[in-house]
C-alpha cells in the first residue's frame, strides 16, 4: 500500500507521472503527436518537461501507448493495456489535478482540431 502524501500541486512520483499521462490520453481519446501531448502537459504545470519525456518514452516502450505514422507525423494513442492502467489507477492523482487537466486538455484539443494557433510578439518599449 502506498503512503499518501500532502498534495503540493505537482506530481513528483514517476509512477504517478505515467498514470497521469495515460489518464489524459485516455480522456482525450484522440491520436496526437508528441509535441501536442507535451504542450498539454506543460500547460497544466503538474509535470516537468524532463519527467514527461522520460515517462512518455517508457510508456511507449512498454506498450501502454501505441504509435502509428499518418504520413505527416507519428501519432500516439492509449493501448488497451494503457486504458486499463489509467482506469484502475487514476485515483492516485489528486482530484483537482484530474479536473483541471481534463478541462485544459479538452480546450487544447479543440483548438488543435480547429487549427488554431497562438501568436505572440515582443516589442521593446521605453
Amino acid at each position: 500500500m502506498r503512503k499518501t502524501k500532502k498534495y503540493d500541486g505537482e506530481i513528483n512520483d514517476m509512477i504517478d507521472v505515467k498514470i497521469f499521462i495515460l489518464f489524459l490520453l485516455d480522456e482525450l481519446r484522440y491520436p496526437l503527436g508528441e509535441s501536442v501531448i507535451r504542450e498539454i502537459m506543460s500547460e497544466n504545470g503538474a509535470v516537468g518537461r524532463f519527467d514527461f519525456a522520460e515517462c512518455f518514452s517508457e510508456l511507449v516502450e512498454l506498450g501502454h501507448i501505441t504509435s502509428y505514422d499518418d504520413g505527416k507525423e507519428t501519432l500516439y494513442v492509449v493501448s488497451p493495456l494503457g486504458h486499463m492502467v489509467a482506469s484502475e489507477l487514476q485515483g492516485n492523482i489528486h482530484n483537482s489535478i484530474r479536473e483541471k487537466s481534463r478541462m485544459l486538455a479538452m480546450k487544447h484539443l479543440s483548438l488543435h482540431l480547429r487549427g488554431a494557433t497562438t501568436e505572440h510578439k515582443v516589442e521593446k518599449t521605453e
